[in-house]
């Protein structure tokens, strides 16, 4: 939206998305072994502390019009979390994926 439309850079917003990818870096190192339940783990607290609670938020305090529509991120980010998910286990599924995965880890 910053680029495309001119919007203000909403810092929480953007201390938001950082903190899905942060999160899912942490959380899915927590449990290495179990690459599923890594993936459950690291998908859902990803989701819940980035986009459900810290960009709602951001949202809550910088566009106040919006404030009424904010209860929908709760089951919109739990849908987008589910097939995030299921997406992410068919990948690991893959052994050609794992393949490359493992060769890269060795680099």
């Amino acid at each position: 939206g910053c680029l495309l439309k001119g919007y203000a850079i909403n810092p929480i917003i953007t201390l938001g998305a950082g903190l899905v990818g942060a999160c899912a870096g942490i959380f899915g190192a927590v449990l290495k072994k179990n690459i599923t339940l890594s993936l459950v783990f690291s998908t859902f607290f990803a989701h819940l502390i980035g986009n459900v609670i810290v960009k709602t938020i951001g949202l809550y305090w910088w566009y106040a019009a919006l404030r009424p529509t904010l209860i929908f991120r709760l089951p919109t980010y739990a849908i987008i979390a589910i097939c995030e998910l299921l997406i992410l286990i068919l990948i690991t599924k893959n052994k050609q994926i794992l393949k490359m995965l493992g060769e890269v880890k060795n680099e």
